[in-house]
């Protein structure tokens, strides 16, 4: 009994164990899929969260030659036309409700189009995505104070670095004037020794500095904007290349532009006669000659245009008119008129007579004939000043003073002005007239 009350409770056991590991098993599975069922969905809720902000908005459809706007708010209401109501996602798909009850929609969206089917639709429904325009208008008029402060911020710094360019630019021209042109500057004799030199130089260095200064600061402008520094050297060495190969014109302009500066063919100042035009040069640059006219007009030359000089050294043109007179005691009585007359003839035209006239001393010939000489220096090519002013104008004033013109010869000839005073084109001459002066200024 004994035995076999043991191998009874024994063949008992088995079975009972078996029922409490599958219970236990039961209860854990249930545990398990308790706590995935409590576990949230949190793919499923993003994916359904963007769905819904992506519907915010306004979509348009045509239907027929009408055009169907459909507006889906993101405080979950709807307008359609003329109805308004609610709407919702529920499993993928889109329930718009209104009055008259609910009606769901399968939809699919794809970028900016949105197809909805199903319900009262007998085919499929395309709209097209246009952002709404309270979004569009609030997104104008959104402000915040920390991008306005950083915004403000960048343009301080832009106009601090524009105003520090301009700054730098006319303080680099005031200390060479001061350097140069002043009583009392250190480089003063060397615009004494040769003024129209030291002018063109001077504005070729100050127009080069002003080009590597407005570069350098429009580099930190555009850093300040964002843009690498080392990116706007790349596009300037890529802008350089292009005008290499491409501006073959400017190229010309620079290389000449450097030989006549630097071969001294005019300076600024001289008075030059360039592809016809004549004029005082006010600028030279290495790409560009702008030369002035008496009449008060400015002509810009490209230094390529460049191919024959005439450079009236002086400053003009040499203009001389010989009045016949009787004899020595006419000469003498001519004199006073005859200046009264030129100088009046030079403040009438400023522009032409460049500087004022002055009678020279008699002229004896070996033939027995006497003149009276006056020099004018005018602008170059404007003779009718002489011809057609001076000239007609002498003879009345000398009849009005009861002065007799032999043969009634009153005679002009030009030529180009004495270049005496101006310092050679060579090194030696230049040196020598550079000691001469420095000795003038030492005495």
């Amino acid at each position: 009994m004994r035995g076999a009350s043991a191998e009874t409770l024994s063949t008992r056991r088995v079975p009972f164990l078996s029922k409490l590991g599958l219970c236990a098993a039961l209860a854990l599975g249930a545990a398990g899929l308790g706590a995935q069922e409590a576990a949230p969905p949190l793919l499923r809720e993003a994916q359904r969260q963007g769905l819904e902000r992506a519907l915010h908005g306004d979509w348009l459809a045509d239907v027929g030659r009408e055009l169907l706007i459909l507006s889906l708010r993101d405080d979950g209401s709807y307008v359609l036309g003329a109805r308004r109501g609610t709407y919702a996602l529920k499993d993928g798909k889109l329930e718009m409700t209104t009055d008259a009850g609910p009606a769901t929609y399968a939809l699919e969206l794809k970028g900016n189009q949105l197809t909805l089917s199903g319900a009262d639709l007998d085919k499929p429904l395309v709209f097209v995505y246009r952002p709404a325009l309270a979004r569009l208008w609030g997104g104008i008029f959104e402000f915040s104070w920390d991008e306005f402060r950083a915004k403000f911020n960048r343009i301080l710094m832009v106009a601090g670095i524009t105003l520090a360019a301009w700054v730098v630019i006319v303080l680099l021209r005031l200390l060479s004037h001061v350097l140069i042109f002043s009583d009392w500057g250190p480089l003063r004799f060397i615009y004494r020794v040769n003024k129209s030199r030291t002018e063109t130089i001077h504005r070729l260095v100050l127009n080069i500095a002003k080009y590597v200064i407005c570069f350098v600061a429009l580099g930190y402008i555009l850093g300040e904007l964002g843009i690498n520094y080392t990116t706007y050297l790349a596009s300037l060495s890529v802008f350089g290349l292009a005008i290499g190969f491409g501006s073959q014109g400017f190229v010309q302009d620079m290389v000449t532009g450097f030989f006549i500066i630097f071969e001294s063919h005019f300076d600024v100042g001289d008075m030059v006669e360039i592809s016809g035009q004549t004029g005082l040069v006010q600028d030279l640059g290495l790409r560009m000659t702008r030369l002035a006219h008496y009449n008060g007009q400015s002509v810009t030359i490209p230094n390529r245009n460049i191919a024959v000089v005439a450079n009236f050294s002086a400053g003009g043109q040499d203009a001389y008119v010989d009045v016949a007179v009787k004899d020595h005691e006419a000469a003498e009585r001519a004199r006073g008129p005859i200046q009264t007359l030129a100088a009046e003839v030079a403040r009438q035209f400023p522009g032409v007579v460049l500087m004022p006239p002055v009678v020279l001393e008699e002229l004896a010939l070996a033939s027995g004939e006497c003149f009276v000489r006056l020099h004018l220096r005018i602008w170059p090519g404007q003779t009718w000043v002489i011809d057609q002013q001076l000239m007609p104008r002498l003879r009345e004033i000398l009849k009005a003073a009861a002065l007799e013109i032999p043969g009634d010869r009153i005679v002009s000839f030009y030529r180009h002005a004495d270049a005496s005073g101006r310092p050679g084109g060579s090194i030696r001459a230049w040196l020598g007239n550079l000691w001469k002066r420095s000795g003038e200024d030492v005495h």
